[in-house]
């Protein structure tokens, strides 16, 4: 999965999290020190950020908010919509393909052979090739048009299970074409590739997190999952970890300032301490010492 992100994240975590966070914190770090160690929760604060570094660690919470924005994110990228990231997948469509490799094969190479595909079409047969292996046909266009699609190993009994005239969307990988017909193989459905993909990023994110320099993906991550963690927090709100829209409300929200509800002591000395976290990363990031996100 290539990384990028569009206005709606940088701005968020950029505004929201550490432009207006920052202006409190520098006053809260020059409180008088006889005062700090009188406030066994400031001193815990500010002992942290003294540190040289202080690894952040995903939380349970924060790693599922992840994992469930980006299966969200490839579920309207999987539907041809404007995701926030780009996948290393093509998404067609039975006729789109087929048309492609009928005017020139070459280019219908060039464009879906050993390529990760999302496809989707309409179910024209289902049929048992060689050694009773189950394959389909999706329909595209004319009775002897289609796309011919076999599926990986642990979901060949996915066949068993489709009907004709079924509109059914699979990831697969391009392979060749037989008397003109394109194939398809190892097709599984989108959700076992989006739960991998989820995984995938969450552990890269976490194993950056670990080093001495992370990278700006990973700490933006991070630090926009805490946010939206703590908000949730704070506000006592009922989102499921599924809901991304109910989890992200809160983020949009003027009257809920990070840096306003530290200030009230809403906050537990953990909370503060995420908070005071993601500001030194950004603030390593302004220095240039944390690799810029490609």
């Amino acid at each position: 999965m290539k990384k990028f992100f569009k206005w709606f994240s940088i701005f968020i975590i950029l505004v929201l999290v550490y432009g207006i966070y920052e202006s409190t914190s520098k006053n809260k770090l020059s409180e008088d020190k006889s005062e700090q160690a009188d406030n066994k929760k400031e001193e815990k604060v500010v002992n942290v950020i003294n540190e040289k570094y202080a690894t952040p660690i995903l939380t349970e919470k924060e790693e599922a908010l992840i994992k469930n924005l980006i299966k969200d994110d490839f579920s309207i990228f999987a539907d041809n919509g404007k995701s926030q990231f780009k996948y290393d997948y093509v998404v067609t469509t039975a006729k789109n393909m087929f048309s492609v490799y009928d005017k020139n094969q070459v280019k219908g190479d060039t464009s879906f052979k050993g390529k990760s595909i999302i496809i989707s079409g309409v179910v024209g047969s289902i049929n048992s090739g060689i050694g009773d292996i189950p394959y389909v046909v999706l329909k595209a266009g004319d009775m002897f048009d289609g796309v011919h699609l076999s599926f990986k190993k642990d979901y060949r009994t996915l066949a068993g299970d489709l009907n004709k005239g079924q509109k059914v969307t699979y990831a697969c990988i391009g392979d060749s074409v037989i008397v003109g017909t394109p194939t398809l193989k190892n097709c599984q459905p989108v959700s076992a590739v989006k739960d991998k993909i989820a995984d995938d990023e969450v552990k890269k994110i976490s194993d950056s997190l670990k080093t001495k320099s992370p990278d700006e993906y990973a700490v933006t991550m991070y630090s926009m999952s805490a946010a939206m963690v703590i908000l949730n927090d704070v506000n006592k709100n009922k989102c499921k970890d599924t809901d991304i829209e109910c989890l992200i409300k809160p983020l949009k929200s003027k009257e809920n300032k990070l840096s306003e509800i530290e200030k009230n002591n809403k906050l537990s000395d953990e909370q503060v301490i995420k908070l005071k976290n993601i500001q030194f990363l950004f603030n390593k990031i302004k220095e240039n010492k944390i690799e810029k996100s490609e």
